[in-house]
């Protein structure tokens, strides 16, 4: 029996099975503890599809009924992660403070199609340079809004911070950097530092001390430090957009995605490929939504390569060369260990399906207006024709003479000429590698 005829066959009993097995927080067939974002949803200015609206209740229901604080919406281009995020914090008993962290060009779609979703609520702006003064001024802010307060700063203004160099002493004496408080020689372990050493790193003394400081070239804070050290729970909900570019693991995005989602109440992550065929994709975004889980199943932070062994695919290559030594014939091994793709999907029921929603395009493509694609051509102007007529032959002339060399040249020229047959000249240059 072929796997296409096991499953038509045993569809049904696997269906129910699964159905008894696994108990979703919300499941749109059954629809309980969903009355009040029922009640709340016509009050959106922008009225979801019905497949968005299913995906806004369950959401709500996981961030403020079932106590999930950390969620992924995982879903295709087009299907409104903005506008079901966007609902789920609408659907929130309270006002509530939200921190939208996106990519620099999509700052202000997130600004506008906040203010399209949610009725009165406050937009603020934390793009520019003066955001830690905003920040700084928030910190005197005390008790509830009485309104939505949604919050948009770009992820490279978030991660951003001052600049550092090499913080010692050097003296006549001696060749070597020496702290600035103890006096001593700088070390690590048992080695001695030099200043291009403590310029790449940085590195602390023995005595404690650290042997960086900021450099004053730059002075900025990064926004997401300044969250980290002040506005501990200030914000309610942390909406990541993009989620994906923050899995690696060292990357100044991915450290200030950590900042942000362990002080702040809620977080739901947003994404269209929240795995890129690699195991090691999921490792540091499950490690910053939900470390106590990753540390109780043994996965240290820098222990990557544990869990690519455990969920993923390594390949390891095994060389055995044979040459002849000094005293006798020997062999040398060596192994090359490389990833490939492939994810185990205990990662999936293990540490995902408990957390996240995912919606196709498929799914709301019912909603959608009808499209249709329709081709329309435009003659050109008299003037211009005969422009384009005078080039065309000075082209033939031109392929007639260095043949198909310049082929491309005269397509690419009379693709484009009728749209820009004013920006640039009509002289264009044939180099004839042979003369």
């Amino acid at each position: 029996m072929t796997l296409k005829e096991f499953i038509e066959k045993y569809s049904s009993t696997l269906t129910r099975r699964i159905e008894e097995s696994l108990t979703p927080v919300y499941n749109p067939l059954v629809p309980e503890g969903v009355e009040e974002y029922e009640e709340k949803m016509p009050s959106l200015l922008r009225k979801p599809f019905p497949v968005q609206a299913e995906i806004i209740k369950g959401l709500s229901k996981a961030l403020y009924r079932a106590g999930r604080r950390h969620l992924f919406l995982v879903g295709e281009m087009g299907t409104g992660k903005t506008m079901v995020s966007l609902g789920v914090v609408a659907m929130s008993p309270k006002p509530m403070r939200t921190l939208v962290v996106c990519p620099t060009h999509l700052v202000e779609k997130w600004k506008r199609e906040t203010r399209e979703t949610i009725p009165d609520v406050e937009v603020i702006d934390l793009s520019g340079r003066d955001a830690v003064t905003i920040l700084d001024g928030l910190r005197q802010v005390n008790g509830k809004p009485q309104n939505h307060q949604v919050y948009v700063i770009s992820k490279e203004r978030a991660k951003l911070g001052y600049g550092w160099r090499a913080a010692a002493v050097m003296t006549k004496r001696s060749k070597f950097p020496r702290c600035p408080d103890c006096g001593e020689i700088a070390m690590h372990r048992d080695a001695y530092l030099t200043m291009e050493a403590l310029s790449k790193k940085k590195y602390t003394c023995k005595c404690g001390s650290p042997l960086w400081q900021a450099d004053r070239k730059l002075r900025r804070f990064a926004p997401a430090e300044f969250i980290k050290k002040y506005l501990k729970g200030y914000f309610d909900l942390v909406i990541i957009d993009e989620v994906h570019d923050y899995k690696a693991g060292d990357s100044l995005q991915g450290d200030a995605m950590g900042k942000l989602l362990a002080h702040s109440k809620r977080s739901i992550c947003l994404t269209g490929t929240l795995n890129g065929g690699y195991a090691d994709d999921l490792f540091y975004l499950l490690y910053r939504t939900e470390p106590q889980k990753i540390k109780g199943d043994g996965y240290e932070y820098r222990q990557v390569e544990r869990w690519l062994s455990s969920f993923g695919t390594i390949e390891e290559i095994r060389k055995i060369e044979e040459k002849d030594s000094y005293y006798g014939r020997t062999k040398k091994k060596g192994v090359i260990t490389k990833k490939k793709p492939g994810v185990s999907p205990l990662v999936i029921g293990r540490y995902l399906l408990d957390k996240s929603a995912f919606i196709r395009l498929a799914d709301v493509i019912d909603g959608l207006p009808p499209y249709e694609e329709t081709v329309i051509t435009i003659p050109m102007a008299e003037d211009l024709a005969v422009l384009y007529c005078d080039l065309e032959g000075k082209l033939r002339d031109a392929i007639a003479r260095y043949h198909t060399r310049v082929l491309g040249a005269m397509l690419q020229s009379l693709l484009s000429y009728p749209d820009s047959c004013v920006l640039y000249g009509e002289n264009i240059e044939i180099k004839d590698a042979g003369v």
